[in-house]
């Protein structure tokens, strides 16, 4: 199971909301990978319904939906699809036409092969945090439902068995979406995988979308022996001649002799996205959907709801591995936001307030609390395109960049809340934000309370025109634009930004440089009021012990004490 460790105690409303949301999802996960086993119980039922998916030309992303969510000439990643033309399972596996009438026929024999998972538990790194995935046992495959697995549990290999029917059997374990190999067996003896001869070794499943994808596990009867090397070479040229991608049709007909042709047992994995997936396409300089796995999460879409802003969402075929809440398909950009500080010291309240230099990078996955102090400087901002492949892509537009405070948002009842502005960049150029225009100076994250972790969010918009004007901005913030409280949506209306491309945040409280800047720089309270509930404040702070003068008794300085005890001690020892 994939699990996002909570490093503290939240107590903002909101917040609290979006940790039980994950928290039940987990528990979900949890119930499902200890019963997810109906098909085995009934599998007479279960094959029939596994036969209807196969031939079913809306059970997947590639099927009739293909047509109106990815219109032709649509150069997004995730449109990308090898076959466009067949749209079941059934004619992918056999180069046909869905209107073939053969297809039917080739699974009336078919039965269930028994996929099961066993992992350890471990920690794994990807997109930008850390994750937990728990230990994963006896998780047997429901090809009725999708496999909610994490992509570190499934780089495992399952043991697939299957009932005995003739001396040998090939298993193959395919990508019907994007036509790929993940493993091939020969020469099965025994009716497990384990008792098989490796052609192309098991390699885990590894889906970057956010939509569930079929990874077919096929079993075929052989007449007799393949010979390895004979098939260990048409899979090599096959390979290079496609592109890497393999059609299981053409392996049936160039081994039809050795092999029956329709698969004697079956099962279906439908992986949808998750970290582990994401994070081996991003290696692989293919596409990082990290940030659409980001705007799954609660704390932006309340602001959604609570602003009454709502950009494009995904449709109800949206799945990742612990959500199936829409994400946002307008981004196209992922905001990387790093922040640093050198050693620091503040008077407040009366106390020094002290931070050693570090550096952290914004992490939304992360419910850890981030301090005041540490983000009080401008932070470095790279924007990188989501397609790995065309990074020049997102420099032919031009963009601006908010900074808010959207605690307000995550209270249930909030209705076009007012937002704390911290950062706004308008005009950027580049995809470099030290180009724009900074219509609203950086101001870092000010909490007025500690144990309150407030979100504060980054959003990127690509402008619909060369450049923005200005002073708009300043329409609504007649007091300056310092600080400005603003409603998301007038202000998005007024310069018609729409098309949100990217979103990150993070999560802080207050500190002693919060405390401080409350009474001293913002002035939102005087300074007794702040400071009352820390320990030793007085006004005015009680003064620091004062050094000793020239008129008190000099301190004798160490050498000397030293000097005058092993003199006593000499002297001592003499007169015995």
């Amino acid at each position: 199971m994939q699990r996002i460790s909570t490093q503290k105690n939240l107590h903002l409303n909101g917040l609290i909301f979006s940790i039980t949301h994950r928290l039940l999802l987990m528990l979900i996960m949890v119930a499902v990978c200890q019963s997810q086993t109906p098909c085995y119980q009934n599998q007479t039922s279960c094959v029939l319904q596994m036969t209807n998916m196969v031939l079913d030309k809306n059970a997947f992303w590639f099927g009739n939906s293909y047509v109106t969510s990815c219109p032709p000439g649509t150069p997004d990643l995730v449109c990308s699809n090898p076959d466009p033309t067949r749209l079941s399972l059934a004619a992918r596996i056999y180069g046909l036409n869905d209107t073939d009438s053969s297809l039917a026929g080739r699974f009336q024999k078919v039965k269930l092969a028994n996929v099961t998972f066993n992992a350890p538990n471990g920690s794994v790194y990807a997109c930008g945090h850390d994750f937990t995935v728990d230990r994963l046992d006896n998780f047997q495959v429901d090809p009725l439902v999708p496999t909610r697995v994490s992509g570190w549990s499934v780089n495992f290999r399952p043991e697939v068995t299957w009932e005995k029917t003739s001396n040998h059997s090939t298993v193959v374990v395919w990508d019907a979406g994007y036509l790929f190999l993940h493993a091939m067996y020969i020469n099965c003896v025994n009716g497990t995988l384990s008792s098989c001869v490796p052609i192309a070794p098991y390699m885990g499943p590894k889906n970057p979308f956010l939509r569930k994808n079929p990874y077919l596990i096929l079993v075929f009867e052989q007449t007799q022996p393949l010979n390895q090397t004979q098939v260990s070479t048409w899979l090599r040229d096959h390979r290079i001649a496609n592109n890497r991608m393999v059609m299981v049709s053409s392996f049936l007909s160039n081994f039809s002799s050795s092999l029956v042709t329709s698969p004697s047992h079956m099962n279906i994995m439908s992986f949808p996205a998750d970290p582990v997936a994401i994070e081996a396409q991003k290696n692989m300089i293919l596409v990082n959907n990290c940030p659409h796995l980001i705007s799954q999460l609660p704390v932006l879409h309340n602001v959604f709801k609570a602003s009454g802003y709502y950009p494009k969402l995904s449709d109800n075929t949206t799945m990742s591995l612990t959500s199936t809440t829409p994400y946002v398909t307008t981004l196209t950009t992922n905001i990387d936001v790093t922040y640093s500080t050198e050693d620091y010291q503040v008077e407040s309240c009366c106390e020094i307030y002290s931070l050693t230099r570090g550096m952290f990078t914004v992490d939304p996955f992360s419910d850890r609390t981030q301090r005041p102090g540490m983000v009080r400087l401008k932070p470095r901002v790279k924007l990188t395109s989501l397609n790995l492949m065309a990074q020049g892509s997102i420099a032919e537009h031009i963009y601006t960049l908010f900074v808010l405070d959207v605690a307000a948002a995550q209270n249930a009842s909030a209705t076009n809340p007012r937002y704390v502005t911290h950062w706004l960049v308008t005009n950027i150029k580049n995809a470099d934000v030290s180009t724009g225009d900074e219509v609203a100076a950086y101001f870092g994250s000010n909490p007025f309370f500690f144990n309150q972790a407030r979100p504060y969010l980054y959003m990127l918009f690509r402008q619909p025109v060369p450049t923005l004007n200005n002073t708009t901005f300043s329409d609504f913030c007649p007091n300056g634009t310092l600080r400005c409280q603003i409603q998301l949506a007038p202000v998005l209306n007024a310069w018609n930004l729409t098309e949100l491309v990217g979103v990150t945040w993070y999560l802080a409280e207050g500190d002693g440089f919060s405390r401080m800047r409350l009474y001293s720089v913002i002035k939102s309270r005087p300074k007794d009021q702040v400071c009352a509930d820390v320990p030793g404040y007085a006004e005015p702070c009680p003064a620091p012990c004062s050094k000793q003068t020239n008129t008190a008794t000099p301190v004798t300085p160490i050498y000397t004490q030293l000097f005058l005890c092993v003199s006593v001690v000499l002297l001592f020892l003499h007169t015995r």
